[in-house]
Order: structure tokens, then sequence, then C-alpha cells
């Protein structure tokens, strides 16, 4: 009797371990992921690598870790929740990791592979001078039960062209160039969830860098009055600000981190009453020498980015510039010119500015701050 309990039991531990490794196989094809681990309740957590390429960087294609898991999306469920507090270091990380591979197709569509989504595809914008409001983008499903968590990853600037619809600010409330691209996003989101159809309860994980960031914090905001706080779980880095109406209140799930001496921050300016939805989180400057030193040893670098009171004096100059305009339309046309000017011409000012704006700077400073 023993010895036909105890072969029973090696028949069910083979079959268990045949089916998890099957299913490994089928998700995690890749041999450079680390296998994954499963949780009491079935959702998996694994260690991913993604490779993403920073422009500040001459196209330099680079890497780093981060840690995914399921229960990120089950975080007010669990234990460690308390009410109101939204925020994960770990999911942070994460997202950092994937707005960076946003600015690639085929790298945003292998993490979101390797964290184990399906249907996975890249909708790359088609911009031009005259018609730009428009943004790329990375989205895959996920099924966790009758669940389903649906990743939006977006793009940053990814062209000279895009960087006239980021100064678009329009007349109405709402900056126009940003809100454009998020409503034309949302069209297609919607036409993929149509097509791909939940049983249960779905989820949310939006995370853009940049302009991406501005398009995922509207996005996000949307998705919050549409489904509601706990089904979404939104992280942006290097956010400009997107409206006049925007509010923290209601919001509690919206993350926008800041790097204090990022200028591409203050597009619109708080001056003209411009804000973000959700919470803003300013990089904590008690992290930032291990940020400099993970920098140099990525890039070959050492960090230069503005200091928060470098970025203050640019501002105030250039607000003052376009301050001399009436019309808020005509004050961002020269805001934007003197920053694209000196871009292109002051070499130690691109140095600041891209050291302080470029994902490998955030990916550092997050890791260094969870």
């Amino acid at each position: 009797m023993k010895k036909r309990t105890y072969f029973c039991f090696l028949i069910i531990a083979c079959v268990m371990l045949t089916a998890f490794a099957q299913r490994k196989a089928a998700v995690y094809a890749d041999g450079s992921t680390p296998e994954p681990t499963l949780g009491a309740s079935g959702r998996v957590r694994l260690t991913v690598t993604g490779k993403y390429e920073d422009d500040g960087f001459q196209g330099k294609v680079l890497k780093a870790k981060a840690v995914y898991d399921d229960e990120y999306f089950y975080y007010t469920e669990s234990a460690a929740y308390e009410p109101g507090e939204y925020e994960q270091g770990g999911l942070a990380r994460l997202s950092m990791l994937a707005s960076a591979t946003a600015y690639k197709g085929k790298y945003a569509k292998k993490l979101l592979t390797d964290c184990g989504f399906s249907n996975v595809k890249y909708i790359k914008a088609e911009v031009t001078e005259e018609d730009n409001d428009h943004v790329s983008f990375a989205m895959g499903m996920k099924t966790v039960g009758e669940d389903a968590i649906v990743a939006v990853l977006i793009r940053g600037t990814g062209s000279d062209y895009e960087w006239i619809s980021n100064f678009n600010l329009g007349a109405g409330d709402v900056h126009s160039g940003f809100s454009n691209a998020e409503q034309e996003l949302n069209k297609k989101l919607n036409s993929y969830l149509r097509k791909h159809p939940v049983k249960g309860d779905i989820r949310f994980w939006v995370t853009g860098h940049s302009r991406g960031a501005a398009v995922g914090n509207l996005l996000a905001k949307r998705l919050t009055d549409q489904y509601g706080r706990e089904h979404v779980y939104a992280y942006t880095f290097g956010t400009p600000r997107v409206a006049v109406t925007s509010t923290s209140i209601g919001y509690e799930n919206i993350f926008n981190y800041l790097n204090p001496g990022d200028i591409v921050t203050e597009v619109a300016p708080e001056k003209w009453n411009y804000g973000r939805f959700g919470i803003d989180k300013t990089l904590t400057a008690d992290t930032k020498a291990a940020m400099e030193k993970a920098f140099k040893k990525k890039t070959g670098q050492s960090y230069g980015g503005f200091t928060a009171e470098e970025k203050q004096a640019l501002l105030d100059t250039l607000l003052f510039t376009a301050g001399l305009e009436q019309d808020a339309y005509q004050m961002l046309q020269i805001l934007a010119y003197a920053i694209l000017s000196r871009l292109n011409g002051d070499e130690t000012f691109q140095y600041k500015f891209v050291h302080a704006h470029c994902p490998t700077a955030y990916i550092c400073w997050l890791n260094a701050m969870y």
C-alpha cells in the first residue's frame, strides 16, 4: 500500500513538473529568460532582461533587468496594500524599462512576450510636418484565470515632426498634440479589446517616457474614469504637463516620475496653469550618487544633467522671453524654438538636456530608489 501511494505521488509530481516545463517553454522560449516561479495563486513572478536604444548615446543598445510579477496587478487585493497607497517600486522599475523598450518595436514586443503576454503588436505612427499628432505604441494581453492584464507601452518622441506635436498646445484646456494622439490610441485599444474579449476582470498597465508619458497620462486618466483606480496601473517618466484641468484627486493610481533637472517636465509650464493627472514623484536626492555610479557603468559617461537650480534658471529665462507674447500658443512656439535651437547649437546644453531626460538616467535612478 505504501509503495502504491509513493508511486502515485511520483506520477503526480512528474505530471506537474512536465506541465510546468511545457508552460515555461511555451511562454518563455528565450533561453536567456530566467525561470519563473509560481505563487500560491498560480500567478507568475520572474526576472526579465530588456534591450533598448538610447538616442542620447548614438543609439547604443543597452540592457537592464527588472522583475515582472502578476501580483503587481492585484496589489489592492494583497495584505501589503494600504488604502489609497497604490505605488509599487518593483512595478515602477519594470515600467521604466518597458517605456525604454517602446522606442523600438522589436524590443517592446520581446519584453512583453518574455513577461508572458500574447497577441502582442506594435503600431508605428506615421507622421509628417503637417500631420504629427500621433504616437507609436505596443500592446499585449495576458490571461490570469478568466481575468486579463492589458499592457500599453507608449513610445516617446521618435522624429523631428513629433517635436512639432509636443508643442501643439491648442486653444482648449488639454494639450492638443498629446490629446489628439491619446484619442487615436484609445480607439485602437478599443478595437484590440473587441478582437480579444475578456470574460473576467480587465486590468490595464500603462507606461511611457517623455511624449509617451504625456499620452500615457491622459490615457490612464480616461481608463481610470471608465474602469476604476483598482484596475489601472499607470507609471510615466519624464512627463510633460498635459492639462489645466489636471488633478491628483481620484487618480492616485497614476504616478509621474520626474528628474528634478529634466526641462521636458516643464512643457507646458506650470505658470500657465498646466499640470498632470495623478501623483508627481520627484526622483530623490539621497539616491542620486548611486544613480550616477550606475549611469557611468552603463554608458561610459559621467552623469551631467541639469541640476534643479540650473533647470529653474533656464526655465525662468525662457519664460521671460515667451511671456512677452500675449497668446499662449505663440508663447509655446517661442519656448519650443528656444529649446530646439539650443539643442542643435549648444553642445553643453545638449549634454545636460540629454542626460537629464534620457531613459537610461531614469532607469538608473529608479533602480537606486527601489
